[in-house]
């Protein structure tokens, strides 16, 4: 889990792979990226990119905040 530098949205990475995105402000999320595997671990960087880690490929993912899609 991780928080925006505004405290605005909070990302979750579950175990189905699934990034979501939740607006502090409701209790809805939104689905920006859905991945193979569990998410193992999610950092913000400070550059509006959210990078995820996966646990069953070891490798690392970046997910663009502002258009919201995988890279």
């Amino acid at each position: 889990m991780c928080v925006t530098d505004d405290a605005k949205t909070i990302f979750t990475g579950s175990y189905d792979g699934r990034v979501c995105a939740w607006d502090v402000a409701s209790p809805e999320a939104q689905i920006i990226a859905e991945e193979e595997g569990k998410i193992a671990h999610l950092t913000a960087a400070s550059d509006g990119v959210l990078y995820s880690v996966q646990k069953k490929e070891d490798e690392i993912k970046k997910i663009s905040l502002t258009d919201l899609s995988t890279r």
